[in-house]
């Protein structure tokens, strides 16, 4: 189903944090909500593969327009 033209072009910036860590990293940037989602929870699964617990990090999510983001 095509969603109105708008929100097409919104654009949204995922950021993560370890537990341990000062600052938040670039996770990437996607282009819907579902797509987030999708992303946290492979982000998720490799760190529990490298022995991490999903608990220890935290998402920041920002959303912007398209043509907002200057990273």
């Amino acid at each position: 189903m095509i969603g109105d033209y708008k929100n097409a072009m919104d654009l949204w910036l995922i950021e993560v944090k370890h537990t341990y860590d000062e600052h938040y990293e670039v996770v990437g940037i996607f282009g819907s909500e579902e797509d987030i989602i999708v992303a946290k929870d492979l982000y998720l699964k490799k760190k529990e593969e490298a022995g991490l617990n999903r608990s220890e990090f935290s998402f920041r999510e920002s959303k912007y327009a398209l043509g907002e983001v200057n990273y």
